[in-house]
């Protein structure tokens, strides 16, 4: 790597830092909360898939626990993880484009790279389970594309590849395009069977560990199955059609350059196995994203073949003065879509266009209830939040209701009420709708519920619990 090109990575790299610490303090989201909630239950010796109903995979949990055990009991420390990891990861990204392409191609497409992860609808920034895993997919590509033929090598990658699917099931399918990086070559067979071997060791392992694992597991399966069968409406309920728009809008340069990367790669008569790899990349990641229909996060499967596949079209072209036309429009374009989102990721508007991430609409108020149920609970003391917010339990340090936070039915409630200290209930506008449906249809709950007052009438709502 010569002088300059090391600049420019440094450059790269040093606007990739200045986009993460101005998307470190955003809100913390729905996922990222019921990760640090159930760490933290971890932490206070709860075991997971047992007195923890989750259905994710252990990595993100051990990723979150490792956060807090060293920077505390916030969100701060899984950021810094997932900030770190991003920043190694351009590297690895640049360095496998350069063996597959060209310098020029790995230095636009890491710059194209840190653009696309840093799209607000994406959610890169977030310590998600997907740009986790996205991190080692690309760790793998690049170890799986080197010369040498030690097998330590090919070790490395199955130790890579199990990692990412240690933080989400669905990269499983991004094991095809690295598994057609091993096609060639007389020891073919033995040398996919190296790579296999610490994936397949491992999870039989782990499911000796976590053999309550694969039985939550099931909750995937049913839902895939009730939302392409059993779903007589459409299985595109799930998301919102809004939410398309915006995963197009935000992240439109990748979509067209993209597209044409893929015509032109049609167009060629002798395709190179490089450009096989890159285009299965991007359809698997794409499969990864769209069965089920899903949020915005998904789509960071894309994102790393995406690059490269801008990269190169950008280099190709670059000297076209309509093609840069063309890719300012499309910059544009992109960036107005995001900067709906830049002041606290929330959209809401009169158009019912709308992208929540939180039942809190912004960072304030989500701060400021925790604040506040830190400040007005003694340590015998406890609260009911009805809305999927496991912020609240996680930074307050109160244990939820239930064993899975995000299903919560009436029964849970009455065993909650009844047998431990509830000064707070709290009900966000989101959840209103079920909450009265739920509860207000239950005889014994609103008996209960008499023993409450409106205190804040805002969102949350929030009862307390009247002294008799």
């Amino acid at each position: 790597m010569n002088k300059k090109t090391r600049n420019i990575l440094l450059i790269i790299i040093l606007v990739a830092i200045l986009l993460r610490i101005f998307w470190f303090n955003t809100i913390i989201e729905r996922d990222e909360a019921t990760f640090g909630q159930v760490a933290w239950r971890m932490s206070t010796g709860e075991k997971l898939y047992e007195n923890i109903s989750e259905f994710k995979p252990p990595g993100i949990f051990l990723t979150y626990l490792i956060g807090i055990e060293i920077f505390g009991n916030n969100i701060y420390g899984p950021r810094i993880i997932n900030d770190l990891l991003f920043i190694i990861s351009i590297i690895f990204l640049y360095l496998l484009v350069k063996r597959l392409k060209d310098e020029k191609t790995g230095l636009i497409s890491a710059a194209a790279y840190v653009f696309l992860m840093n799209v607000p609808f994406y959610q890169g920034f977030m310590a998600m389970t997907e740009p986790f895993a996205n991190y080692f997919i690309i760790i793998t590509a690049y170890l799986l594309t080197t010369k040498t033929k030690k097998y330590w090598v090919l070790i490395l990658a199955g130790i890579s590849t199990l990692i990412a699917l240690g933080f989400k099931q669905p990269a499983a399918i991004l094991i095809v395009p690295m598994t057609y990086l091993l096609f060639e070559g007389k020891e073919k067979t033995k040398r996919i069977l190296v790579y296999f071997t610490p994936i397949i060791t491992s999870i039989l392992f782990l499911a000796v560990i976590f053999r309550n694992y694969y039985s939550a597991i099931k909750n995937i399966v049913n839902y895939v199955i009730k939302s392409y069968i059993g779903n007589t409406t459409t299985p595109m309920k799930y998301v919102p059609i809004h939410y398309f728009i915006l995963i197009i809008s935000q992240g439109i340069i990748m979509w067209y350059l993209a597209i044409v990367w893929i015509i032109n790669f049609l167009k060629i008569k002798t395709k190179t196995r490089n450009d096989k790899f890159i285009l299965i990349w991007f359809l698997c990641g794409l499969v990864a994203a769209i069965i089920p229909p899903s949020y915005g996060h998904y789509y960071i499967f894309l994102i790393a073949p995406a690059s490269i596949m801008i990269g190169e079209t950008i280099a190709q072209n670059f000297k076209k003065k309509s093609f840069l036309i063309i890719l300012v429009i499309l910059i544009v374009i992109s960036l107005l879509a995001q900067s709906t989102q830049w002041n606290g990721m929330t959209i809401n508007t009169k158009n019912n266009i709308y992208a929540t991430y939180s039942g809190f609409i912004t960072k304030q108020s989500q701060r400021e209830t925790i604040n506040f149920l830190k400040n007005n609970l003694n340590e015998n003391e406890t609260f009911i939040a009805f809305g999927w917010d496991p912020e609240l339990y996680w930074l307050t340090k109160r244990k939820p209701p239930t064993k899975s936070v995000s299903f919560f039915k009436p029964e849970h409630f009455l065993e909650t009420i009844k047998n431990k200290n509830v000064k707070y209930i709290l009900i966000f506008n989101e959840q209103r709708n079920r909450y009265e449906e739920l509860f207000y249809n239950n005889k014994t709950i609103r008996l209960e519920l008499n023993n409450y007052e409106l205190i804040d009438d805002s969102d949350p709502q929030i009862l307390k619990k009247v002294k008799k």
